[in-house]
């Protein structure tokens, strides 16, 4: 850790000198070399993070805890084990404009160090760069004309062309993602340059330019996106994305896998989208975002014929008035079509009659698996006729990511919705009024009282928990030994997550205007349950990572092997989440071949002795050999006797079995009956003994 004075650092770049140290205080941290630190070459990937929403914030992508910097200091650090090189600045000098400051963390240091491959600008940036144009060249401080950069992520609400256009220059990019609330002005050239050169290798492409209205002529381009995967483009004043994205469908982009798509008032190129879409045989996941009913009637005109789209999802996005969910335009979809295995309708307003006309399709389609309904206003009427449905209730999952609210003038909704599945019912308990706690209470106890093993809950509360309420929670929970998935939201649940005694998956979510879920109490619950192995953040729109406060437990934990992470951060990878999930993995892995016979080795054993309790192991066990939930707690059982029987011939003491062999009438430790031996074991474990 070193800690400098940026005035210093800004005038030795700018004058090409060498940076002066600051001498050491006590008891400031270890200082390191900033010359070589500055200079040397970097061989591992880096975060190059630069949010500028507020001076005196962190800006730190990973959660690792640096130093808090003294104002006008800039705190530098290398971490030799993580491979992550941090950059936290906490006030400018007055000396320097803030664009000074900008031109060195964007333009200057991705061309010194290459390892940097992750860009991430979010807010306003100080501009203009060309303030400061020597500081860009080439043949300062040894940087080079280009950059390595692989991701950029640029989201500003005002638009930010000639900023973005600094890294015109990069030909490595696999993804770019810019979002600009307030885009109104010409594209620069430098743009279209930008991605002229991330033609071949470009895989994830987001463009969300709300306000843009001329010059997107730079669509043209998408047509030359080969190695696209995933595709969003979110443009609602220009006419001409549909045609564009139709020259892509029908260019033979094979790996495009992805489709988001606002698709606009009065298109152009109207037959040739549906031509090129009823013909594409890739895009698997299809979204569909609209402000009017023609758009998705459109849509679902040319998915009629189309046998490669598995999800699709309808997203209404009509800032003047609520649109009602397009129930005559999707029945006859989901009749002809019989590929669609899912459907998520969001932000509409959902009737009885939409509700009558969906559930008689739906009982129709025997291929439709899910059905999602994403915040809007759904009639207490139209819930009533989902609940009545018998094949739809016998088939269907029916969930809300957030809140499934009634209009005012209708009857509240009951706070308990279930809707059996297939294998399991999925509960969705939401909480409104403190006044209904015991009605609450009741249900939820009744809830998971039924005959069908509840597996997956929800718990969605607009207010926190009263401490007796959260212990009646926690208890019954505790009492339930189905429950294996848990998805909360808003409000710290850690004490109620904690009672859960098989929980193995743990999601959170937010609401985009409320609370969102803190890393404290996210951290508190992965630190008391040792079970939990997916960890999931739904929608995380916060605007710090949700790994800062989590990364100190995952050191720690060897049950988690899945992290995901959804809305502004799911792209940036991590690497103390990706070490943690990898050697979890690994251990996983291994206690299976544990269990299986293929290795019953040491490695594999004290693998298979870490994870014996944990819901993570037999739920993998259950994926690699197909087995059931009693067979493959059977095999656990049978491990684990395995390991107690031959423990010493595991760790290696001896080498096929302890011999009991008499001598004379002397009493000796070898003498000693299984039994004993066994007894001996049982207060031992695999670790206790060390390797040579």
């Amino acid at each position: 850790m070193v800690a400098i004075n940026c005035q210093r650092l800004l005038s030795s770049v700018l004058k090409r000198q060498p940076p002066k140290i600051l001498p050491p205080e006590s008891p400031s941290p270890p200082r390191i070399d900033l010359e070589r630190a500055c200079t040397a070459d970097l061989r591992h990937e880096c975060w190059l993070c630069f949010d500028l929403a507020t001076w005196n914030e962190t800006l730190n992508p990973i959660g690792l805890n640096l130093s808090e910097a003294e104002p006008g200091q800039l705190t530098l650090s290398t971490f030799t084990e993580q491979k992550h090189w941090l950059i936290n600045f906490n006030e400018f000098p007055p000396e320097f404009p803030p664009n000074a400051c900008t031109a060195f963390f964007i333009v200057w240091l991705p061309r010194k160090h290459h390892c940097i491959r992750y860009l991430v600008v979010d807010r306003e940036v100080p501009s203009p760069f060309r303030a400061i144009p020597e500081l860009a060249s080439a043949a300062i401080s040894g940087a080079s004309p280009r950059t390595c950069l692989r991701h950029v992520c640029w989201s500003t609400p005002s638009e930010n062309w000639q900023e973005l256009s600094v890294i015109a220059d990069t030909n490595t990019l696999k993804l770019l993602d810019v979002s600009f609330g307030a885009a109104k002005n010409q594209v620069p050239e430098e743009f279209y340059d930008l991605l002229r050169r991330s033609a071949k290798r470009l895989k994830k492409l987001r463009l969300r330019l709300p306000q843009q209205r001329v010059d997107c002529s730079f669509l043209g381009e998408l047509a030359s996106f080969r190695a696209l995967v995933e595709l969003d483009v979110q443009i609602p004043h220009v006419r001409s994305v549909p045609s564009s994205v139709a020259r892509l469908l029908a260019s033979g982009a094979c790996n495009l896998r992805k489709l988001t798509l606002f698709y606009p008032k009065h298109p152009t190129g109207c037959h040739e989208f549906i031509q090129a879409l009823r013909g594409n045989q890739t895009v698997s996941d299809f979204e569909v975002i609209g402000d009017c009913s023609e758009s998705f009637s459109i849509v679902c005109e040319a998915l009629k014929q189309n046998t490669a789209v598995k999800r699709l999802t309808l997203i209404a996005r009509n800032t003047k008035d609520w649109l009602r969910v397009p129930a005559r335009i999707l029945a006859p979809l989901l009749r002809e079509n019989s590929a669609i295995s899912g459907l998520t309708l969001e932000d509409f307003v959902v009737t009885l009659d939409d509700a009558v006309v969906i559930t008689s399709t739906y009982e129709e389609n025997t291929r439709l698996a899910s059905l999602v309904f994403v915040e809007g206003l759904v009639h207490y009427d139209a819930i009533q006729e989902f609940c009545i449905r018998p094949r739809l209730r016998r088939r269907s999952i029916m969930a809300t990511r957030r809140i499934m609210r009634c209009e005012e003038e209708w009857e509240p909704t009951t706070p308990l919705y279930y809707f059996p599945g297939p294998d399991y019912y999925l509960r969705v308990f939401q909480h409104h009024d403190h006044q209904h706690d015991g009605k609450f209470l009741e249900e939820l106890r009744s809830g998971l009282a039924k005959s069908v093993p509840v597996r997956e809950v929800a718990l969605c509360f607009s207010h926190p928990l009263d401490p007796s309420v959260a212990d009646q929670v926690s208890t019954t929970l505790r009492a339930s030994k189905s429950v294996t998935k848990l998805k909360l939201a808003k409000w710290d649940l850690s004490n109620v997550t904690k009672a859960v005694p098989r929980l193995y998956t743990a999601v959170f979510g937010g609401d985009r205007s409320e609370k969102q879920p803190s890393g404290k109490w996210v951290s508190e619950i992965l630190a008391h349950n040792r079970r939990i192995a997916t960890v999931e953040f739904d929608a995380y729109l916060s605007d710090i990572a949700p790994w800062k406060e989590v990364a100190p437990v995952l050191c720690n934990n060897f049950s988690i092997t899945s992290f995901k992470v959804g809305g502004r951060f799911r792209d940036l990878p991590d690497f103390v989440v990706s070490r943690t999930t990898t050697r979890n993995l690994s251990l996983l892995n291994d206690a299976v071949r544990f269990i299986t016979g293929a290795d019953v080795g040491r490695r594999c054993g004290t693998a298979f002795e870490c994870l014996a309790a944990t819901p993570a192991l037999r739920e993998q066990l259950r994926k690699v050999t197909g087995s059931s939930e009693a067979h493959s707690e059977d095999l656990v059982q049978k491990a684990t006797k395995f390991l107690a029987e031959n423990y010493f011939v595991i760790t290696g003491v001896v080498r096929r079995s302890v011999q009991c062999n008499p001598a004379g009438l002397a009493w000796q430790l070898d003498a000693l009956d299984a039994i004993c031996w066994r007894a001996v074991t049982n207060k031992l474990r695999v670790s206790d003994v060390l390797p040579e």
